[in-house]
């Protein structure tokens, strides 16, 4: 499990919202503009598709690369992702040396998620899935070429 602190809609910047909590400021990276926390596995593995093996490869190396969780926890000039790594391994790395680009959000992040419970679901969950699968499924038919634009126009539904 990672935590994202992604780009979200203007109406949920810098906003963390603590499971049924008063929400509070967002830890953001210098430079960085914060944005509403929520967690994904980030990847998927589809049941009938071929290279399975490969892209499990793939993700491994990713997810396992040091400048990866550099780049997602220091930001770059274009990107501040905000991820943490879900393993283990890390923080016990980083725990017995900082580097110069760690952020003092993460230890915050991680500590929320060991006591975090999963939110309930609920009937309209998946609304904002259906509202924009139209939008979703012109790029992925090819209608729309730039993804960017069709992502624009989902965000925009949601």
């Amino acid at each position: 499990m990672t935590v994202v602190l992604g780009t979200q809609p203007p109406r949920f910047r810098g906003v963390l919202h603590v499971f049924g909590r008063v929400p509070g400021t967002l830890p953001k990276a210098t430079g960085g503009e914060g944005a509403t926390v929520f967690w994904t596995t980030g990847a998927c593995l589809f049941k009938y598709r071929q290279n399975k093996e490969k892209a499990a490869e793939y993700m491994k190396s990713l997810t396992f690369n040091d400048g990866i969780w550099k780049d997602s926890i220091s930001g770059s000039p274009t990107s501040h992702p905000g991820q943490i790594p879900p393993y283990q391994s890390f923080y016990d790395k980083w725990n017995k040396s900082k580097s110069t680009w760690w952020q003092d959000w993460v230890p915050l992040v991680l500590d929320q998620l060991q006591v975090a419970k999963a939110i309930p679901n609920q009937k309209f969950g998946l609304t904002q899935f259906q509202i924009g699968q139209p939008l979703s499924e012109r790029y992925l038919k090819g209608e729309e070429p730039d993804p960017k634009k069709a992502t624009a126009r989902h965000d925009l539904c949601v």
